[in-house]
């Protein structure tokens, strides 16, 4: 009877109905689930980058990236060469100006400014004013950190000398140094920003500032000529220097080899 062609057998053939059926369900189910899956993960990744992209405008894109990612940056500590750069004569500049050219000026040489550091593999960490600093070796890892920060600074020395911003030709002082510091985020529990502290980057400030003393474009700390490959022909020592808020001195070289005047005591 089981082999007749004639046979339905219904018993059975419910039973398989049943079980495609339940298959189909079982399968719609897990399409559409999916589907979901990866609709909220395009959407989450499409939101992501929204918030990254925002939030890079106000802290290095770097630190955006892992901030967006992990929700904190580690506590780093580190070595790594600091370069602080500072428009001379801004405060005569700017009096001159309407305050909206002033930000227009600052924007662009800024956006040239960072499009530099940058390429060479550095962190703009802050802007202050008409001046900003930035880290080779944090938070992104170089070993070859006093190089990167140097020719940075020869790029940027070479950007205000062949650019005008708003009509201006700007004049730029830089200092570099390197050595240990501690990088992260510090706040409270509304409002974050990264920053660096140390020894180093109060150095390299100092050492922008004692451009105006020396006539001199860009000096270098001593750790920092020690680790250039190679080494840098075109840096005049300037001899080893108590600079002021240090209790220790400091041996410092001018980049360029080119002053326009001498205070060398």
């Amino acid at each position: 009877m089981l082999l007749s062609p004639y046979f339905l057998g219904i018993p059975v053939r419910v039973i398989e109905g049943l079980v495609i059926l339940l298959v189909t369900c079982i399968a719609a189910l897990a399409v559409h689930r999916a589907r979901n899956v990866v609709r909220a993960n395009a959407a989450g990744e499409v939101e992501r980058n929204r918030i990254q992209r925002i939030f890079g405008r106000y802290v290095p894109p770097q630190v955006a990236e892992q901030l967006t990612q992990g929700g904190q940056l580690a506590p780093q500590l580190r070595t790594a060469s600091i370069l602080f750069a500072d428009i001379e004569g801004f405060t005569r500049l700017s009096e001159t100006l309407p305050p909206e050219r002033v930000i227009r000026m600052l924007n662009c040489f800024f956006g040239a400014a960072t499009a530099i550091i940058d390429e060479r593999g550095g962190v703009v960490v802050n802007y202050i004013g008409d001046a900003f600093i930035a880290a080779f070796n944090a938070p992104l890892p170089a070993d070859d950190h006093p190089d990167r920060a140097v020719n940075a600074a020869r790029d940027l020395l070479s950007l205000v000398s062949e650019q005008v911003f708003e009509g201006h030709q700007l004049r730029l002082r830089i200092g570099v140094a390197t050595g240990p510091l501690a990088a992260g985020t510090v706040g409270g529990e509304a409002r974050h920003t990264y920053t660096l502290y140390g020894d180093t980057v109060n150095l390299a400030q100092r050492l922008e500032a004692l451009n105006k003393d020396f006539g001199t474009d860009c000096l270098i700390s001593g750790s920092t000529f020690d680790g250039l490959h190679p080494v840098c022909l075109d840096a005049v020592a300037m001899g080893t220097l108590q600079v002021r808020g240090r209790e220790r001195s400091a041996r410092v070289y001018a980049l360029s080899g080119q002053t326009r005047h001498s205070s060398v005591r």
